[in-house]
């Protein structure tokens, strides 16, 4: 997961398992500059968003999907063609816009 998008804290990204076998396969195949780049300031900062995680983290997911379900909707109520299941555009803090009419995601963007 990132550590910026999904948590609101310092640019990285976290790897979480509570399975030992595959957390013993990923550090054994992980470069180690990808899971061993400790950063007083960066560990410090994911500390703090943790802490506040603790908190305020429910409110924060809530009102983080809530947030990307409206786009998704007003999106599509503007005539994009917005991703969606039987659930609805989106259950997580993210939506998908099929850009096949404009060449393609790395076109249109």
């Amino acid at each position: 997961m990132s550590t910026y998008k999904s948590l609101g804290g310092p640019a990285g990204g976290l790897v979480l398992t509570n399975r030992a076998d595959l957390a013993e396969r990923i550090d054994a195949i992980a470069y180690p500059g990808l899971t061993a780049n400790f950063d007083v300031g960066k560990t410090a900062a994911l500390a703090i968003t943790m802490l506040d995680w603790l908190e305020h983290g429910r409110a924060y997911a809530t009102a983080m999907t809530a947030t990307a379900a409206a786009l998704a909707t007003s999106l599509a109520e503007r005539g994009l063609p917005v991703h969606s299941t039987a659930g609805g555009f989106t259950t997580s803090h993210q939506l998908a816009v099929d850009a096949t009419e404009w060449g393609g995601g790395h076109e249109a963007s």
